[in-house]
């Protein structure tokens, strides 16, 4: 197999064959991709001969129409040998005396289950109802999904939706399950309870990719006055804010037995497994975004902070330069173990006062343990009970401590780094939300192994608007809802 008329040639015979052994067929597809990509990387080589791709451009449409012809019928035939090996089996259960077969759980009327009870956290809301709810969510990603015929009877029976939706924005097109409430719900609960960025942020909803606001940044001065002295007036100045959002997605690979098995375990796996990875990833994007493809362009407020320094004339690991930005204060040391309470408090300082601002420490788990909680027993009027006791709630100079140890990494480096933030993240930043997840599944890739492969997208963004300004001149610096301690260089 050297030209393409011979991969054709080859790619019909397998179309007219048997296809009684998928796997034996499915090597020699594989065979024929090996060569066509050769022929492919030759022909898009830098000084590729003419006569090689006007051949490749001739053939290689109606090559790989037809290699997607054969991957679909070996899928067919995967699917019918297990239909019959399903019944087979199901068959030798009722011959045997053993009664028809059962599936993970045992349903008797509508959702109710009395089969495993349920024992995980994401369905919670729903109560006593959890596992009902659970089981639902699991009959319909079963079925919608392809891992279980009879879950698709289930759910027409039941009037839960199959329908798939497409969404498309930007010229991106991508369809995906209209869930349930209940795995929507579960999905969110994993979410919020990983992510810290959604939990503290002011969240707004997008229907559009785009969306401007304003925001009042000065209001009306009011002065004092002798009678009859002219008004002078005063205008109202607005801070427009361009909010996007932009698709992160997810990829998870499980077998056919997760399904048969439980369906509410899968809805939970399913919620559990995705809402912890979206989560992980807005934190991360609102937090060390640093504008490159890897977090779809966004900049996190570390970085936000470092561009209010450069973009004001000053380099950031010059710790004179770092309080070109208002709300920068820099640590006495280059390392944790130098922070001292000076520094902690110092932070507070450099965030202005709002109204209804809700003053938190934002910070790792392990600076708060290996800095805060330290300097706090160091303290004098400490007693025993309180040493034996330690620290009953994450608080530090009577300020709720939120840990976001996404941050982790921004404290190994030590020097330079961000130690904690001290503010209101829900007057500094918002959060901007679209659709929440929707998911695809495949089981080409996998049907060798019985594996289902499900992809979850959502459309999210940041934007630190407030986080005050930066200047050289210190009289002309303004001061924001989030406040910085840094550690010198």
């Amino acid at each position: 197999m050297g030209t393409w008329e011979e991969l054709i040639a080859a790619i019909d015979a397998v179309l007219a064959g048997s296809y009684d052994s998928p796997d034996a067929v499915t090597a020699e597809v594989a065979k024929i991709r090996e060569a066509a990509q050769a022929l492919l990387d030759s022909a898009s080589a830098e000084g590729a001969a003419s006569e090689d791709v006007e051949a490749a451009a001739k053939h290689g449409n109606n090559l790989f129409a037809k290699i997607k012809t054969a991957q679909t019928k070996i899928v067919a035939k995967r699917n019918v040998i297990e239909l019959a090996t399903k019944n087979r089996e199901d068959l030798n259960l009722i011959k045997g005396g053993q009664g028809s077969p059962k599936s993970g759980l045992d349903i008797k009327e509508g959702a109710k289950i009395v089969g495993k009870p349920y024992k995980g956290k994401g369905f919670k809301a729903y109560g006593k109802d959890a596992g009902e709810a659970a089981y639902r969510a699991g009959r319909q990603v079963a079925a919608a999904f392809g891992m279980d015929d009879n879950s698709k009877q289930w759910c027409k029976d039941n009037g839960v939706n199959l329908q798939y939706k497409t969404m498309t924005t930007d010229n991106d097109s991508l369809g995906g399950l209209l869930v349930v409430d209940e795995l929507d719900e579960a999905i969110r609960y994993y979410r919020e309870e990983r992510g810290t960025a959604r939990n503290n942020m002011e969240v707004i909803t997008m229907q559009g990719p785009t969306r401007r606001i304003n925001r009042n940044v000065g209001g009306t001065s009011v002065v004092a006055m002798g009678e009859g002295q002219t008004y002078t007036a005063s205008d109202v100045a607005f801070n427009a804010i361009n909010l996007t959002n932009k698709k992160f997605g997810g990829l998870t690979k499980n077998s056919y037995e997760l399904g048969e098995d439980s369906f509410a375990n899968l809805a939970e796996e399913i919620a559990k497994d995705h809402g912890y990875a979206h989560g992980v990833m807005e934190d991360k994007v609102a937090l060390l975004g640093d504008g490159s493809s890897t977090y779809n362009g966004y900049i996190g407020v570390c970085e936000s902070f470092k561009k209010l320094v450069t973009d004001a004339g000053g380099t950031w690991t010059t710790d004179a330069h770092k309080i070109y930005a208002a709300g920068v204060k820099y640590a006495t040391g280059s390392t944790l173990a130098s922070v001292t309470d000076v520094d902690i408090t110092g932070t507070f300082s450099k965030v202005a006062t709002f109204s209804g601002l809700q003053t938190k420490i934002y910070t790792t788990s392990q600076v708060y343990y290996d800095v805060l909680v330290k300097l706090a027993r160091a303290a004098n009027g400490n007693t025993a009970q309180a040493l034996v006791d330690g620290v009953t709630m994450n608080t530090y100079n009577g300020t709720p401590v939120v840990f976001i140890d996404e941050l982790y990494t921004q404290n190994a480096t030590e020097a330079s780094s961000f130690v904690l933030f001290v503010g209101d993240m829900s007057q500094a930043g918002i959060f901007t939300d679209r659709t929440g997840l929707t998911f695809t599944t495949s089981t080409e890739q996998g049907y060798l192994s019985d594996d289902v492969y499900q992809k979850s997208m959502a459309r999210y963004g940041v934007n630190w608007w407030n986080i005050g300004n930066a200047s050289a001149t210190a009289s002309a610096r303004r001061r924001g809802a989030l406040a910085a301690l840094v550690l010198k260089n």
